[in-house]
């Protein structure tokens, strides 16, 4: 998506809206939600949604851009809102896998089955699918980035890596140790979930010789 798209805007609105339970995700570099002026985002009721981008800007609201969540939220919007990966199936397939989807939402009368007939729970899943997640167990300690390496605490790039720490966040201090390669990706680290001046992610070389680690740009 280029940097001008959005996944949700609203133009042009003459009665309130209420806006709840949904996922807009923008994969590209643009943003989440585009309101035209503050005039319609004062007429909006909107939260318990999903707002996600791969962009420097999550919302942008009359010439008004909001880099993240948190900074959106001093509006008096999407209070009870997340901002994740949900981690569609495919692109045009909008079954979604993110835990941190399950039961985030809040029930509204008339809508009981999802895309696929499937009854809503109560609270129901964000997007357009209700599904059981796998319970998240926040990550911990030390793991290893090798992509000849094998085992359920390594990673086999850092692009999985990073993917990780998007689903499931940390609890405490996280390392990764990265062993001698050229990795061919692109990175970009998102907030994530239970970080803080303590519960830190560190990623240091194997051998503590920076130089034994290459990112090259796959572009």
């Amino acid at each position: 998506a280029k940097s001008g798209s959005y996944a949700f805007q609203i133009l042009n609105q003459t009665d309130s809206a209420q806006v709840k339970n949904n996922i807009f995700y923008n994969v590209g570099s643009g943003r989440a939600v585009y309101y035209h002026n503050g005039t319609y985002l004062a007429s909006t009721s909107s939260d318990y949604n999903n707002l996600k981008t791969n962009g420097a800007s999550l919302v942008y609201v009359g010439g008004t851009p909001y880099t993240d969540l948190l900074a959106y939220q001093a509006t008096g919007q999407d209070s009870n809102s997340i901002s994740v990966n949900p981690y569609f199936t495919a692109f045009g397939d909008l079954h979604a896998a993110n835990a941190y989807l399950d039961n985030a939402g809040t029930a509204i009368s008339g809508i009981t089955t999802d895309i696929d007939g499937d009854a809503r729970s109560n609270p129901p899943c964000l997007g357009a699918d209700e599904f059981v997640a796998t319970p998240i167990v926040p990550m911990k300690g030390v793991y290893t980035i090798d992509s000849a390496g094998s085992g359920n605490r390594n990673f086999l790039s850092f692009s999985n890596a990073i993917a990780a720490l998007d689903t499931f966040g940390i609890d405490s201090i996280v390392e990764f140790v990265v062993a001698t390669d050229t990795f061919y990706e692109r990175i970009a680290l998102p907030p994530i979930n239970g970080a803080s001046a303590s519960n830190t992610v560190t990623f240091r070389s194997d051998s503590r010789n920076a130089e034994d680690v290459m990112l090259e740009d796959i572009n």
